[in-house]
């Protein structure tokens, strides 16, 4: 209906286990110059087959393939951030989401500290029924200053003194205040 098949690709992919994660698999069937605005992925969210449920309700069928990963929905987005730091800027934006909110915070700080905030997006999707998932995106992209996520935070204060051992200060004085100047402007903006 929306006329977009002839650009939609389906790859078959094997396990992580046998060298690279999923997305580089992926990218192997593509042209290396062929670069995407983002990927979207919705993790298997089992490292092995589940359990019956506890409430005797049958689970939401599904293949293995769809539903179970070595590490589950971690082991998964975990594999997608390690491919993503060969790929890097081949992709716009990677994107996941996940189900259980420790493996959301675990991943969210690990990519905080691999990229800082200005290049990592998160929110909470709460749905109509009990079950809450989480988004997580990052981009080794720099955000414009337009963007939300290079919000300008305020600069701590601070003092430049510099003494002169020469008797000619008045240069140091010049160079202290476009020192000072610079990062005035900084506040400023």
């Amino acid at each position: 209906a929306n006329k977009m098949q002839e650009r939609i690709h389906l790859i078959k992919i094997s396990d992580s286990d046998q060298g690279d994660g999923p997305l580089l698999q992926a990218l192997t069937h593509i042209p290396s110059n062929i670069m995407f605005d983002f990927v979207v992925t919705n993790p298997p969210f089992f490292d092995q087959q589940p359990p019956p449920r506890k409430d005797g309700r049958d689970r939401t069928p599904m293949t293995d393939s769809e539903g179970i990963y070595p590490g589950g929905e971690e082991g998964w987005a975990l594999d997608i951030l390690r491919d993503s730091l060969t790929v890097q800027r081949r992709i716009g934006w990677y994107t996941t989401m996940i189900a259980k909110k420790h493996s959301w915070q675990r991943l969210r700080g690990i990519l905080l500290d691999l990229l800082g905030p200005g290049h990592v997006v998160s929110t909470e999707l709460p749905s109509s029924t009990k079950m809450t998932r989480w988004f997580l995106a990052w981009t080794y992209h720099r955000p414009t200053s337009q963007s939300p996520l290079s919000e300008k935070k305020p600069l701590p204060q601070f003092e430049v003194n510099l003494v002169s051992q020469t008797p000619d200060d008045g240069n140091v004085q010049i160079v202290a205040q476009r020192i000072k100047d610079f990062f005035q402007s900084f506040h400023n903006d």
